[in-house]
């Protein structure tokens, strides 16, 4: 092959690629926090990650702006973040498969789901602010991230370096999960007789 035509088939492989990157769906960037799902994006509107008490008392009209159809009832479509342009929807796909995907319901959701359909009908809207109050642990009218994370699921403690899970810590180097023994023993406990 010469030259010339090495250069024209590498040429049409580059643009071949710079066309197909362009078709993929990009998504957000590698790292970037994910986004809040949007019945919390709209509870929270001043975005501080606290549904202040001025935010509990407008939750009826913040969640009513979700209602994309206008029909009264903010259904789970309505609740799901959207994919990002040109993405495929994973929950569409496995309906398609006929496996619907399971997701914890977060608390605010519980609280304000009273029949557990996954939609928001209109009196359970009407009836937001004081659903909303119940998740206030600490009485202080406001709902903090704490106060919002589903059970179970915690900060990184201040004092961890590779902010890792809070709770006890694992097993110690090389001691297969027991505290290491008197010198000579290898680590092990005593034998029973």
């Amino acid at each position: 092959m010469n030259k010339t035509r090495i250069s024209t088939l590498a040429a049409g492989l580059l643009a071949a690629l710079a066309c197909h990157a362009q078709d993929e769906p990009q998504g957000p960037p590698p790292g970037a926090p994910p986004q809040p799902p949007p019945l919390l994006e709209a509870l929270d509107s001043d975005g501080d990650k606290t549904i202040s008490a001025t935010e509990i008392e407008a939750a009826p009209e913040s969640i009513r702006t979700l209602d994309a159809d206008g029909d009264g009832t903010v259904r789970k479509e309505e609740l799901r973040p959207k994919p990002p342009e040109g993405a495929p929807d994973p929950e569409r796909e496995e309906r398609k498969k006929g496996r619907p995907l399971k997701h914890p319901v977060p608390p605010v959701m519980a609280a304000l789901d009273k029949n557990r359909d996954g939609a928001l009908s209109g009196t359970e809207i009407d009836a937001a602010a004081g659903a909303l109050l119940k998740l206030d642990k600490d009485g202080d009218g406001a709902l903090t991230g704490e106060e919002l994370r589903p059970p179970g699921k915690r900060e990184p403690r201040a004092d961890q370096e590779d902010g890792g899970e809070g709770g006890p810590p694992g097993p110690p180097p090389g001691g297969r999960g027991r505290p290491p023994g008197p010198p000579g023993q290898g680590g092990l406990p005593p034998r029973g007789r």
